[in-house]
């Protein structure tokens, strides 16, 4: 293998010597993996891994070198490493130096490149597509990524959990009086009260519009209903913007989410209720009492 002066990268470049034993030991590196590891290059040339860096980061960076040996080929991978200025995740790639007799590995190359900035990049393009922009909790496609999560839960593991749908009341009225900034107040409110009533809730979510949904414990129907009375009493209180006081209401609509019940079936049933929690004169929510009870909403299979 061809050397070149190393020390004019500004990746971290390392090079392994691979022993007849099977041991790798470090035989060169360059500033930047000096820089990377935080010790100069005495403490690290001539050593196996484990000899001068913690046990565990050791065990977790000759997984990769070892594969390289293993299977006598270029490769790379993703790795996570703690470095002076903290946790950075890099792309490493690994190039063996085969013997043309033997056919075995004499060296392996390595460069690690940072890629720590386009990891937290992609973090933050996956959040956004995940969260709703104005209220700060998570969207439809989050619900969805969440619930398909549940419902294995739910049928594997028994879970119990409910589902909450919440629909604001007379929203387009507050868009038409008052202006769509008051309106989004509104919503963003609805948000809060929501994490409010239910700090331990699976989710809680704005599916769009003014329509919002929660997927909650629920041991039975009892516990369902308590923790919908529980969002009344969150959901109907004024909301106080400067000298407007604006008086909110939501419709709700639960539904248990039973093993054998599809999504589509249970986001359909608390649906219904919601729209039975509404009437013509008055969309202000019904007290629970007044709601079809919960028997009326499991499978029917």
């Amino acid at each position: 293998m061809a050397l070149v002066e190393i020390d004019l990268l500004s990746v971290p470049v390392f090079v392994l010597g691979v022993e007849a034993s099977g041991e790798l030991r470090y035989v060169a590196i360059n500033i930047a993996f000096e820089s990377l590891t935080g010790l100069t290059r005495d403490k690290i040339v001539g050593f196996e891994p484990s000899g001068c860096m913690p046990r565990r980061v050791a065990a977790n960076m000759e997984v990769g070198y070892r594969r390289c040996v293993a299977e006598r080929r270029p490769m790379e991978y993703e790795e996570r490493r703690a470095t002076p200025i903290g946790r950075r995740w890099f792309r490493t790639f690994l190039t063996p130096e085969l013997d043309s007799r033997t056919g075995a590995v004499l060296r392996v190359a390595g460069v690690a490149v940072d890629i720590t900035e386009g990891k937290e990049l992609e973090r933050e393009l996956e959040r956004a597509a995940i969260i709703d922009e104005l209220t700060g909790i998570a969207n439809r496609r989050g619900f969805m990524r969440c619930a398909h999560e549940a419902r294995t839960l739910v049928e594997a593991e028994s879970l119990a959990l409910g589902l909450v749908l919440v629909d604001l009341d007379d929203f387009k009225r507050i868009n038409d009086r008052h202006g769509h900034l008051v309106g989004d107040e509104a919503l963003r409110e609805i948000a809060r009260r929501m994490r409010g009533a239910f700090p331990h809730a699976e989710i809680v979510a704005r599916l769009g519009g003014d329509e919002f949904v929660a997927l909650v414990r629920a041991d039975g129907d009892d516990e369902l209903d308590a923790a919908v009375a529980h969002l009344y009493a969150h959901l109907n209180q004024p909301l106080t913007l400067g000298s407007l006081t604006l008086e909110l209401g939501a419709s709700v609509g639960a539904a248990r989410w039973l093993p054998g019940l599809a999504l589509r079936t249970l986001i359909a049933r608390a649906d219904a209720r919601m729209y039975a929690a509404k009437t013509p004169e008055r969309p202000r929510p019904l007290p629970p009492a007044a709601l079809p009870t919960l028997a009326l909403l499991k499978p029917d299979f």
